[in-house]
């Protein structure tokens, strides 16, 4: 993973509170890597951050959590 790159995360508003995956998060983070953090909770929410990830130029999109 490229720490110059921005990294858009979607998750399932299920799986926002895992605390193994939010520690994972913020560990990145606190590393240097520039990770955005969306979470879906209505029809359509994935398709647009999808569009925002495109926006912000982001290299990689991950989704999970559902």
């Amino acid at each position: 993973m490229d720490k110059q790159a921005l990294t858009l995360v979607i998750l399932n508003g299920k799986g926002a509170g895992n605390d193994e995956l939010r520690a994972a998060i913020t560990g990145l983070r606190d590393e240097g890597y520039p990770i955005e953090v969306r979470v879906t909770w209505e029809h359509g929410d994935g398709e647009r951050y999808v569009r925002e990830a495109i926006e912000l130029n982001a290299e990689t999109v991950v989704a999970g959590g559902g």
